[in-house]
């Protein structure tokens, strides 16, 4: 029987989709960078990456990500401009873009190693606006 297990696409490490003889059906997170100051995140990776997509028949998950805090290795390795994580509304901004652009999830990123979590009040406020499914992740330390 085949399964789905996400994969999100990155340009950092070459991707081995494998022989395709697990049963699985691998779909790729493909994501864009929304608050780079590179194209290259927004486009530049994933024009790259859409011929390996082709080739295997995947399914690609389009996907806006969007970093908070400036201070963490995506900031600096993506070349984001660090959304303010108290500010809700504009992050519920750029959210609402990417639906609007198509993507299936938002992901909203505090960063590898953040000092803190994105505030639930940011949370909420992007949760508003989005008729789509919401990720986040990054400074998450407990459960709560």
């Amino acid at each position: 029987m085949a399964y789905r297990r996400w994969i999100t696409i990155t340009t950092y490490f070459p991707i081995d989709f494998g022989s395709g003889d697990s049963g699985e059906i691998i779909s790729p997170l493909y994501n864009n960078l929304l608050n780079s100051v590179d194209h290259y995140f927004i486009i530049g990776a994933q024009s790259q990456g859409a011929v390996l997509i082709k080739q295997y028949g995947l399914e690609a998950i389009p996907m806006g990500y969007m970093v908070f805090g400036g201070d963490t290795a995506v900031a600096a390795m993506g070349r984001a401009l660090p959304l303010p994580p108290s500010r809700g509304e504009v992050a519920a901004c750029y959210a609402l873009a990417a639906q609007y652009l198509g993507m299936r999830f938002v992901y909203l990123e505090a960063g590898s190693g953040a000092r803190e979590p994105i505030p639930p009040e940011t949370i909420r406020a992007v949760r508003r606006v989005l008729e789509i499914p919401l990720i986040v992740g990054g400074g998450i330390r407990s459960p709560e």
